[in-house]
């Protein structure tokens, strides 16, 4: 047995081996591991900010849809009571009919104006139930004989949130002669 040590270590020792080309395939092997790493963290890195960009343009859009869907909800209340309604349902039996198609109208506004409280900055979510708070206002008022809603504040009140949600969306404003006729378009559709 100590011959076969003995004879191990004589091969050892007398061995041509080429410590340069060693060293230079271990460095090598060690850039490569580290190079290798380096790639999988940029790779990583990069996902994770091509993820968050899609979370930020998917959480934009779901806010358009929102603001969309309560300005529609608020248009509606503004136009659910015309004069001719006061008219022919004063006294009348389709009163009932009027009065719980404009109860479902303020409820679906009265959702949506919510839903923009629940996601958007506090102006925004001020002006949404201000303008809810308003239009409802104007149009039991205009029931009751007191003033067409169609020329109340309401007109106003819509226009103003229809700016403050384009600002918080990032989008371009109109000019004041758009607006205009955003708030024109709005008061008298009916």
């Amino acid at each position: 047995m100590t011959d076969l040590a003995s004879t191990a270590v004589q091969a050892a020792g007398n061995s041509s081996v080429d410590w340069t080309a060693v060293t230079a395939a271990i460095v090598s092997g060690v850039v490569g591991l580290v190079i290798g790493l380096a790639g999988i963290i940029f790779a990583w890195r990069q996902s994770k900010m091509t993820i968050s960009a899609e979370d930020a343009r998917a959480k934009l859009a779901e806010k358009r849809r929102i603001y969309a869907n309560c300005i529609t909800a608020l248009t509606a209340l503004l136009n659910s009571v015309r004069p001719a309604d006061r008219e022919i349902l004063l006294g009348s039996e389709q009163m009932t009919e009027f009065l719980d198609r404009f109860s479902h109208i303020k409820l679906a506004a009265t959702n949506a104006a919510s839903e923009v409280s629940l996601i958007a900055p506090a102006e925004v979510a001020a002006a949404a139930q201000l303008t809810l708070r308003i239009l409802t206002d104007s149009s039991i008022a205009s029931l009751q004989a007191k003033n067409d809603s169609r020329t109340s504040p309401a007109g106003g009140a819509l226009t103003k949130l229809i700016v403050a949600m384009r600002l918080d969306l990032g989008e371009q404003m109109p000019s004041p002669e758009e607006m205009a006729g955003v708030a024109g378009l709005a008061s008298r559709q009916s």
